[in-house]
């Protein structure tokens, strides 16, 4: 959808993959290139229920009157979901080639002007701009594509 080669669902595996012991000699694609955790908000925010209106995504529902996750999953939630779908530039479309705070659905979506906090494989944090390329952000999610990333 993005224009990103799929390279197998092994290979598409994050740091921290469910249902499977993961190790550190795991992340072949070194430490500090790969992400281990992301800020992401969910139905809060930038969105309203006037804009969640027009999102037909279905991991939203409308729980006693308020929008949700689909999912129910929450802040440190081992099964909270995530995607690099990527959205478009106002954010009601998804597949598109901005990957930070352009929505809040299983994304990473932070309140911080330009970009988002992450927490990388060797306990290091950094701030990452919203107009990262598709292809490095993808690449800093997985642990063993091969990618090598250099300046990000």
């Amino acid at each position: 959808m993005l224009g990103l080669d799929d390279p197998g669902k092994a290979a598409r595996a994050g740091v921290l993959s469910k249902a499977v012991k993961n190790e550190i000699r795991d992340v072949t694609d070194g430490t500090s290139n790969s992400i281990i955790l992301s800020r992401m908000r969910r139905a809060a925010g930038r969105r309203n229920a006037d804009l969640f209106t027009l999102y037909t995504d279905d991991k939203i529902v409308t729980l006693d009157g308020s929008y949700a996750a689909a999912d129910g999953t929450g802040w440190a939630d081992p099964d909270c979901g995530f995607s690099i779908n990527g959205a478009t530039v106002g954010g009601l479309d998804k597949y598109g080639p901005y990957m930070i705070n352009r929505i809040n659905v299983s994304e990473v979506f932070s309140f911080h002007l330009g970009g988002a906090q992450v927490a990388l494989a060797d306990g290091s944090a950094r701030f990452v701009s919203e107009n990262i390329d598709t292809h490095v952000f993808a690449g800093a999610c997985t642990r063993s594509c091969g990618e090598v990333i250099g300046e990000w």
